[in-house]
């Protein structure tokens, strides 16, 4: 079908390109966050910025460049922004959980050194993500990823008691802020 279903027909090819914006604007931001977080040492070695092998990516900015990128492909195919923002709530919050949760399997994003009882250290020789794996740390990546669990478990069940009927994009941006505030 076309767009003569109406203003809130969604397309699959539109999906497609909305994603080929998503990822680049993601990248790109992620690295933009990462960059501004370590300003002090970027500034000094400027070709390192866009240096792949150099560095890391932020997921804050990453998840922001590539809403921004997502929502600008939207508007340029006439694709109805607010629909595509209220379909992407779920997969968004579902990537988050799933990737903070594969960060665990390597061993990146220990806490501080702590000997509570579920405290994680990572022995062998790795590669493991984090600076001093061996030391016993608060798994940080596995609180983030039950945050984020929760939020999707809230705004589930908001959207099944029929909160956010209007499928306007609110949904999405509900999410984000509470997933930004537990973070």
């Amino acid at each position: 079908g076309g767009r003569e279903r109406g203003a809130w027909h969604l397309r699959r090819d539109d999906l497609l390109f909305i994603l080929l914006g998503v990822v680049p604007g993601a990248v790109v931001g992620g690295r933009i966050g990462y960059v501004l977080i370590h300003w002090d040492y970027y500034s000094a070695n400027p070709n390192f910025i866009v240096d792949p092998g150099q560095g890391s990516l932020e997921l804050g900015f990453a998840l922001l460049g590539g809403t921004a990128v997502g929502v600008l492909v939207a508007y340029v195919l006439g694709a109805p922004i607010g629909r595509w923002l209220h379909v992407a709530t779920v997969p968004v919050l579902l990537g988050l959980t799933l990737g903070k949760l594969a960060m665990v399997l390597g061993g990146s994003g220990q806490g501080i050194a702590s000997d509570v009882a579920w405290a994680t250290a990572y022995l062998g020789q790795g590669p493991w993500g984090s600076l001093a794996p061996e030391i016993p740390s608060h798994p940080t990546q596995i609180y983030e990823a039950l945050i984020t669990l929760a939020v999707l478990i809230l705004i589930g069940a908001l959207l099944l008691i029929g909160r956010f009927r209007d499928q306007d994009g609110r949904v999405f941006f509900a999410a984000i802020s509470l997933w930004a505030l537990g973070r």
